[in-house]
């Protein structure tokens, strides 16, 4: 049997096999990253970000460019 963490917006879920869930170390050091990304999109920053600041490069869409950015500062990177 697995045990599961509570499910947020985000469309995933973390599953732990049985014995394996400590109530200490549910998530990884790495593990405020997809709540960085939730929050980002709950604010709806990637819609003001197009708004108001424009990349010459069009390769990606410029709220990616900063969702990326931010991202690696989260992960510390």
């Amino acid at each position: 049997m697995s045990s599961s963490i509570r499910q947020t917006v985000l469309p995933f879920k973390l599953d732990l096999p049985a014995g394996m869930m400590r109530k200490d170390d549910q998530l990884t050091g790495l593990g405020g990253l997809p709540l960085m990304h939730e929050l980002y999109h709950k604010m709806k920053l990637p819609a003001v970000i197009g708004q108001y600041v424009q990349v010459k490069e069009k390769r990606w869409m410029e709220s990616e460019l900063i969702e990326s950015i931010i991202a690696l500062s989260v992960a510390c990177g």
